[in-house]
């Protein structure tokens, strides 16, 4: 009992009161030595139990924040910079691509879903890479129609930098009827992309947000109606991803706006082995968090603020005021 009592009180003034293990002994009269095997026999005995506690701020603790409350693989949060969308993209597009060329292993045969986020990622990966054996397939269509993209120059460009063969998916994200874009699928270059999918071992896409505000890359590219806008609003969707839409339960949406999209089937989405999504905003939140809980995302790339806020966010969901 009494070294017992000792330990406590070495330990509190070591902890505590911040004395030195020499202080300690002038203190107590016992050696140096004995405060050090006190103090190590406290922490065996679980008298003593060190905790590190995170702040906020820390970038690793909002990972394993992500990774636990969502279920993810991984997770990679970037520093970011506020209220500065395009430097913010470039921080996401750096960190990404060093995660991207972490996580690649030769053989792979890598699923590309472009957008803003994505060709921001495509231009911060270096020149060269030592690759040899990796395949690159595009998933989803309307890349083309966007005017802040140049397509074709970007999927070049990454093909260059990985050192990799590529199949280019060249249609429209949205048609307008299911015969068109069964026309489209049959033709000879759009099969043979077609056929890879089953193939895919990676992948890496953006999200698009559509709620609180749409601002889906895929609406401009696909130009969509505004009775179909209106559809898909009315059914809940808060995101796409691989160009399907889904709602705030992650539950992806079904109808006849959807069968005339193109882009890889929704089972073969769910095959593929590890898809890398990266996003980042605090207006795309809503959007991340939509497109995690679908299942199709199994690692993510975001900013501190937007971890943050996905965070508040699920909170929020299990305090409702």
């Amino acid at each position: 009992m009494y070294e017992q009592q000792m330990m406590i009180k070495v330990c509190k003034l070591y902890y505590q009161q911040q004395l030195t293990k020499t202080e300690i002994a002038d203190k107590l009269h016992i050696s140096r030595f004995k405060v050090a095997r006190l103090i190590d026999k406290a922490k065996k005995e679980g008298i003593i139990r060190i905790q590190i506690v995170s702040p906020a701020k820390d970038l690793g603790y909002l990972e394993e924040r992500l990774e636990n409350e969502l279920g993810l693989k991984a997770a990679l949060v970037v520093e970011g910079v506020e209220n500065d969308y395009q430097a913010n993209l470039w921080e996401l597009g750096k960190g990404t691509a060093k995660f991207l060329l972490e996580t690649l292993q030769e053989g792979d045969i890598l699923g590309i879903s472009a957008g803003t986020t994505v060709t921001e990622v495509i231009k911060a990966l270096p020149e060269k890479t030592s690759f040899s054996k990796l395949y690159i397939v595009q998933v989803a269509g309307g890349l083309w129609q966007l005017n802040t993209i140049d397509g074709m120059k970007i999927l070049n460009m990454l093909s260059e930098k990985l050192n990799s063969e590529i199949s280019m998916f060249i249609v429209p994200a949205f048609v307008q009827s299911p015969q068109i874009k069964e026309v489209l699928l049959e033709d000879p270059g759009v099969r043979k992309t077609v056929a890879l999918f089953d193939k895919i071992t990676i992948a890496l896409v953006g999200i698009g947000a559509w709620y609180p505000e749409l601002k889906s890359n895929l609406n401009i590219a696909g130009g969509f109606p505004q009775e179909d806008i209106q559809w898909l609003q009315e059914r809940g969707v808060v995101a796409d991803v691989f160009n399907h839409m889904v709602n705030m339960q992650g539950e992806i949406i079904q109808g006849p706006v959807i069968d005339r999209m193109i882009t890889i089937d929704l089972d073969k989405t769910k095959k593929i082995n590890y898809v890398i999504a990266v996003a980042g905003g605090e207006y795309k939140s809503h959007a991340i968090l939509a497109a995690v809980r679908s299942g199709l995302v199994h690692a993510l790339v975001t900013d501190r603020c937007t971890a943050v806020r996905i965070l508040q966010l699920l909170e929020q969901e299990e305090n409702p005021i």
